[in-house]
């Protein structure tokens, strides 16, 4: 599914899980056919559940577009989740579909009504569908209006068809440009440039980074040397969602061949010696959602194999230590 969905607090029945709530959602929007809406990406929904009138925010890029509280929920725990699950379903798919005005609710007393719908404020609809004898319609991705349902069984979305929608929407890919500042992996600390791809799924990510650095200048006894680093990174993330951010928790390896020449010496020369590093990444992406984003990262490596110059005797060298590490920051664009 498109838009994430997390739960701030702890539920003292138990029951509003994210887990529960997104494919209860997710059964919603199949069934609406707003399961594809591009525009689900930009959206985020906390779900408060542990005040005592349970409720929701629904977030565009950080900024509030609609606020629901329940101030009578079922008792029954699975009927208690496909209220909330509905409402929040209705909520996005008004929002995807980009129609101002008031969102559509769910009846006001899901209980009362015998219902495992729940309430949401400011409505034009029957503040109980009971009364009402129906409640409120949603638009489908056509326009028509389907009407959600009014008993506690789920709308009937046959599951492997939900799964299979959820399997393609949860696939998100976004290029990007990426300046770092590396220690510790040439002969001193040097800006490195570059650009790669992201593939995230459902709480990992893969993520593959080519960089290059600027000739680095430098000496060594009475010569001088030039020296540049060109490398790939390939790194499997875990991905943590925090209100408008994205922490990222990554390991990985480097790899690379730095390319030297040297000047002034009585044999001048030129060399490309290898560098291999696995390494660990913690990072941040602001905003978690939306189609550019930036990440800033710090990297910390072990140099496994390490470039070093070497002149005439082995105390005359210059290379990188054994432990390195990077800072950067990188510009990502998601991909339709």
């Amino acid at each position: 599914m498109r838009a994430s969905i997390s739960v701030e607090g702890s539920d003292p029945r138990r029951c509003l899980s994210a887990a529960a709530l997104r494919a209860g959602v997710q059964r919603w929007l199949a069934r609406s056919g707003a399961l594809r809406k591009p525009a689900l990406d930009a959206l985020a929904v906390t779900v408060d559940a542990a005040s005592e009138d349970p409720g929701f925010t629904v977030r565009r890029r950080g900024d509030v577009v609609a606020q629901r509280r329940f101030a009578v929920l079922p008792e029954r725990c699975a009927d208690r989740v496909d209220a909330v699950a509905l409402a929040i379903g209705l909520a996005l798919e008004h929002l995807a579909s980009g129609r101002a005005g008031d969102t559509p609710s769910a009846p006001a007393n899901a209980a009362q009504a015998g219902a495992t719908e729940a309430a949401s404020a400011t409505s034009t609809e029957p503040a109980n569908a009971a009364q009402a004898g129906a409640t409120p319609p949603a638009a489908t991705a056509t326009g028509s209006r389907a009407q959600p349902p009014s008993t506690g069984a789920e709308p009937a979305v046959p599951e492997t068809e939900a799964h299979d929608d959820d399997d393609d929407d949860d696939v998100h890919v976004r290029v990007h440009a990426a300046a770092a500042l590396l220690a510790e992996v040439l002969p001193r600390p040097v800006l490195a440039f570059g650009a790669g791809a992201d593939v995230a799924l459902e709480g990992a990510q893969l993520t593959f980074t080519l960089l290059a650095t600027p000739v680095q200048d430098g000496t060594l006894g009475t010569g001088r040397t030039e020296m540049r680093l060109f490398a790939a990174n390939l790194r499997a993330c875990a991905l943590a969602p925090a209100a408008f951010l994205e922490l990222e928790g990554c390991a990985g390896v480097a790899a690379g061949a730095a390319v030297a020449s040297g000047h002034g010496f009585a044999d001048d020369a030129d060399a490309t010696m290898g560098w291999l590093a696995p390494g660990v990444r913690a990072a941040l992406r602001y905003p978690r959602t939306g189609l550019i984003s930036l990440r800033l990262a710090f990297d910390g490596s072990l140099n496994a194999v390490r470039p070093r110059l070497i002149l005439g005797r082995a105390d005359q060298t210059e290379g990188a230590g054994l432990l390195g590490g990077a800072a950067g920051l990188e510009l990502s664009v998601a991909l339709p």
